[in-house]
Parts: structure tokens; sequence; C-alpha cells
């Protein structure tokens, strides 16, 4: 009887974690709006997200888990200028 073993499988990725700073305070004050910031948000951020190549490994509520196949593509997606406009969402 033979016995094969396997290789893991390893791969190197970036991971980034968003969350909108503030959106349980305005979902508190007025609901509505808080969905339609969401909404907004998530269209903006996926569209930045597939710009850059990373991948949604999750998304819970206001925050997204995103992957990246390079660190590079991590740090230029976090610091293009859509992502900037961005953080302006829980103020």
């Amino acid at each position: 009887m033979t016995q094969t073993t396997s290789t893991p499988q390893r791969k190197l990725a970036a991971i980034m974690f968003t969350d909108i700073v503030g959106y349980s305070r305005i979902m508190s004050l007025d609901e509505s709006k808080a969905f339609k910031l969401l909404d907004q948000h998530d269209k903006i951020l996926h569209a930045i997200i597939d710009e850059h190549q990373g991948k949604v490994l999750k998304k819970m509520g206001d925050a997204f888990f995103i992957e990246f196949a390079s660190s590079v593509s991590a740090v230029n997606c976090a610091t293009c200028k859509s992502f900037e406009h961005l953080a302006q969402f829980g103020q």
C-alpha cells in the first residue's frame, strides 16, 4: 500500500479590513440615512477593490475583509483618491 503525502498549499497575500467610522452612531440617529450611506459606500468600495485586483473575502455590515495578491495592490487601493473619498462617509 502506498501512502501519498500532499504538500500544503501556501500563498502570500495582503489583507485589508475596512470599516465606516461612526456607522453605528449614524444608524442610531437615522436608520434610513445609514442604509443609503451603506449602499453608496458598498458600490464605490467594490469598484475600488476590483480596480486594484482585490477579492472580498467577507462582508460584515459596514465592514469588508479583503485579500490582495500583493502588498503593492493593497497599499495602492488604500491610498487611491477614491478610497480617500470614502473616509468622509462616517463624518
